[in-house]
């Protein structure tokens, strides 16, 4: 099938994105490397995401919402990859500017905890991912009623986790 205009060109290869570019470029060469994320080509997707990261972290800073919105993305474009430890030190990073940005209880920034217990889970880190899963699912039941699909997803992460350790009482 013909690709999206702007996602064809001789090479296919993402162009650097200069810090200099206004936001709405940053943002451009963002949502372009979603959608090579979408498209199955987390390479592509993670070089749009960190040129529009480094560009948008110059110019906004790091606590601004669509540069946390950005390094969310190049999370998911290395958990796509499988690259757990750029994903992992990426998470830890940012998770702090979105606790400052969002708050402790937003969705945002209870995603990259996810992420983070996820890492953990991968790494074999069981005990590790109980904890973050833990302190997922007891915020989400705080701030949600306890049949919402974010904490029933949350608690089954946390099953694994405690299953893994060859325990059951999770």
């Amino acid at each position: 099938p013909p690709r999206p205009r702007f996602l064809s060109g001789s090479s296919h290869r993402p162009q650097p994105v200069p810090a200099a570019d206004p936001p709405d470029t940053l943002l451009g060469a963002d949502n372009r490397g979603e959608c090579w994320r979408d498209l199955g080509d987390p390479d592509r997707a993670i070089a749009l995401h960190r040129a529009a990261l480094q560009g948008l972290r110059q110019r906004l800073g790091d606590d601004q919402e669509w540069t946390l919105g950005a390094a969310y993305h190049l999370v998911r474009a290395y958990s796509q990859k499988g690259d757990i430890d750029a994903m992992l030190q990426l998470a830890r990073e940012t998770l702090p500017h979105c606790e400052v940005t969002f708050g402790t209880d937003d969705h945002r920034t209870l995603d990259l905890r996810s992420a983070i217990a996820s890492a953990a889970l991968a790494k074999g880190e069981f005990a590790a991912a109980e904890q973050q899963y833990r302190a997922i699912v007891a915020t989400l039941r705080t701030s949600r009623a306890a049949a919402d699909a974010r904490v029933v997803t949350q608690e089954q992460h946390l099953a694994v986790a405690a299953l893994r350790q060859g325990r059951t009482d999770a």
